[in-house]
């Protein structure tokens, strides 16, 4: 008799559970490590990197939460934010920013990342990827002026030509001329060539060095490796001052054409809004103080002189032009720069002052509610028109519907209108009273009739009447300072006188 092992009773339960998961054939444990079985980008060098996905795929489904946690991008040990995205058992990160060509990045997923099972990743997976970079350093293939020169132009540009594209930073951080005479810099259309413009003019006499640091580098971070200087001297200044352009401030593309009075046509210049100020931009550095005594302005307006800069001047109106009026402005022959030189030749500029947006408010029309024939409709008033009232009824609420044309972009206020507006009686008998008590701007019920136009507003003004005996006369009034919410004043005043009779 062959005689077993007595089994515990208490290790039953467990025995059973293996022998149910082993014919039922379901896998209660997993103990095989999780690994990345591909990536992108896969290559160490990346054509296109902006455009790039940064993506892991697992030999198995993964919690998605200690991926995230245990995933880095980084690029010189700052790490990359972004987001992620998950199909399947591939994690897709997307930067919030594109990556840049020109740095190295790190893609980083440690072995404390877990599949669902709770495996951990077999080892820390780390992948080294950059842009595509060339290794040829930026040359400097011309430079102007040239070395040792001489230039007349004390606006001289300073132009610089490489062999490729520049960084444009790395340009402004070692870029200097000694002395500064401060300026902007242009492009052309692939960065290859740089384009300095003074601010002010250079002394002549002085000698200019420019000097370009070794740090200038291209779009892929290699430097020139070497310093570079040149350096040109200013010469005396004998060119002639002109003008460069007459525009609108406000608006700048608005360009004034100059007359040629050798022509047997006036050039005019149409459209010019009359709350516009006048800039004028010279080829040279100019003293305020010549051109405040060699500029006309007719019809005279009065404007005050501002300086922008040593070439851009402001003419800054302290009164508004006149609506629909011919100007012509005039820059004298003798306006000269700073080196003495006069400009030799009149400029005269001829504009009009009639843009859509300068259109003096006007009344058009005036309807009142106060109708004795037929009830429920609105009368047109006229100048010195017979308006029948009926007498004894006591004091009425009425309203006048005032119809305002309007410039183009410019509305009524109803401060503006109620400072500027009124409605009096006069007679000698005490024929009749009125008083306002309320200004509606653009009412709504009930709705004005006509409907007003598109660059019409109505303004609906309420008023108490009481009617006694004939005659009477009643006076509408909107004063000369009224005007609309661009400043455009009203053509001079507006009055309408109405007779009112007992019906």
């Amino acid at each position: 008799m062959i005689q077993g092992r007595r089994l515990h009773v208490e290790y039953l339960p467990f025995l059973l559970l293996l022998i149910t998961a082993w014919f039922s054939g379901c896998s209660m444990f997993r103990m095989v490590r999780v690994s990345v079985t591909a990536w992108s980008p896969a290559e160490s060098t990346v054509e296109e990197l902006a455009s790039c996905a940064v993506t892991l795929t697992f030999s198995a489904g993964m919690d998605k939460v200690s991926v995230e946690e245990s995933f880095s991008l980084s690029a010189e040990g700052e790490a990359v934010p972004g987001t992620y995205a998950w199909d399947d058992r591939t994690m897709t990160f997307t930067p919030f920013l594109p990556l840049d060509r020109r740095s190295e990045y790190t893609m980083a997923l440690l072995k404390t990342a877990e599949d669902k099972y709770g495996n951990n990743l077999e080892a820390d997976f780390i992948h080294v990827f950059s842009g595509a970079r060339e290794r040829d350093r930026p040359l400097l293939l011309s430079a102007t002026p040239e070395d040792g020169s001489m230039v007349d132009d004390p606006y001289r540009q300073i132009i610089l030509e490489f062999s490729e594209s520049l960084d444009r930073v790395s340009m402004y951080e070692n870029f200097s001329i000694s002395p500064d005479p401060e300026g902007t810099f242009s492009w052309n259309g692939n960065d290859s060539v740089c384009t300095f413009t003074p601010d002010r003019s250079m002394t002549a006499g002085e000698e200019y060095t420019v000097t370009l640091g070794a740090d200038v580098s291209d779009r892929y971070g290699n430097t020139m490796g070497t310093e570079h200087m040149f350096a040109f001297s200013i010469g005396a200044d004998t060119g002639a001052p002109d003008i460069t352009a007459i525009t609108s401030n406000e608006q700048p593309s608005f360009v004034l054409a100059a007359d040629d009075p050798g022509d047997s046509i006036m050039t005019v210049t149409a459209g010019w809004e009359c709350f516009w100020n006048i800039r004028a931009v010279f080829s040279e550095e100019i003293d305020i103080a010549v051109l405040e005594t060699g500029i006309t302005l007719k019809p005279a307006v009065e404007y005050t002189l501002e300086e922008l800069s040593d070439k851009v001047f402001l003419l800054r109106f302290d009164r508004l032009p006149v609506y629909d009026t011919l100007y012509s402005l005039t820059f004298d022959a003798a306006i000269s720069d700073t080196s003495g030189n006069s400009m030799g030749q009149k400029r005269t500029y001829l504009f009009k002052s009639d843009g859509p947006g300068s259109l003096p408010p006007s009344v058009e029309l005036v309807r009142f509610s106060g109708n004795t024939s037929t009830a429920g409709t609105l009368t047109n008033l006229q100048h010195f028109d017979n308006l029948s009232l009926r007498s004894g009824l006591g004091a009425t609420d009425e309203y006048f519907d005032i119809y305002v044309r309007t410039a183009e972009g410019a509305a009524i206020e109803k401060k503006t209108f109620i400072e500027h507006f009124s409605i009096s009686s006069s007679n000698t008998a005490g024929c009749f009273s009125i008083s306002l008590f309320g200004v509606e701007l653009s009412p709504a019920a009930p709705a004005p009739d006509p409907a007003p136009e598109a660059d019409q507003q109505v303004i609906r003004v309420h008023a108490s009447m009481e009617t006694f005996t004939d005659p009477g006369i009643m006076t509408l009034e909107m004063e000369s300072g009224f005007a609309d919410s661009l400043g455009n004043p009203m053509d001079g005043g507006w009055t309408m006188q109405v007779n009112v009779i007992n019906s």
